[in-house]
């Protein structure tokens, strides 16, 4: 179970002088390989889940894991267990971010849920790894979102190079006394005199 202690999944060390170019997107985001995501997905146990509720876009916190290589989250009987139920598209978002690096990622898997039944043999394993609502303690489920469709992007600091395709940076390492956004600058405008 992550902690939230150790190194960041944002802080990497920087890339061999062997390194490859990074595929980046139309906005310069590093494109994440379908390993960085699932690397990256399992360094975190909180998601949303985003879906259609009442025919409006709807997004709602889930703990969850990463069990052989899909997404496994608990939930009680409410509108992420009614969508299951429907089979439902839902999106699935896990994301990181360093706004004083200005750095981050996020992951995002898009599918149907499917019930874990009790034949199931990562049911036991899932629930072995803490996963259940949070609230509402009653009718906990858990459902299964395959990652067939995963796909990732990774903002880097600005002039820093797009990085390697293993996800091995550069990206910059966070120590003490790193950049920090700069104040926004003062108005030599004249101005009322405060007395």
């Amino acid at each position: 179970m992550p902690s939230g202690k150790g190194i960041s999944t944002l802080c990497v060390l920087p890339p061999t002088r062997h390194a490859a170019r990074v595929p980046l997107d139309r906005n310069g985001l590093q494109i994440l390989s379908r390993n960085q995501c699932l690397k990256l997905l399992a360094t975190r146990f909180i998601g949303r889940i985003g879906l259609s509720r009442d025919a409006l876009p709807t997004i709602l916190p889930v703990n969850y894991r990463v069990v052989d290589d899909d997404v496994i989250y608990a939930t009680g009987t409410g509108t992420k267990s009614l969508a299951a139920a429907r089979h439902q598209v839902v999106a699935f978002e896990v994301d990181d971010a360093d706004s004083e690096m200005e750095i981050g990622w996020s992951v995002v898997v898009v599918g149907i849920p499917r019930e874990l039944d009790d034949r199931d043999l990562r049911r036991e394993e899932a629930r072995e790894l803490g996963l259940h609502p949070w609230i509402g303690e009653r009718a906990p489920f858990l459902y299964r979102l395959a990652t067939d469709r995963i796909s990732g992007r990774r903002l880097v600091a600005r002039g820093m190079p797009p990085g390697t395709p293993d996800g091995a940076g550069p990206q910059p390492v966070r120590t003490p006394g790193a950049r920090r956004r700069p104040a926004p600058a003062q108005s030599s405008a004249p101005g009322p005199s405060r007395r």
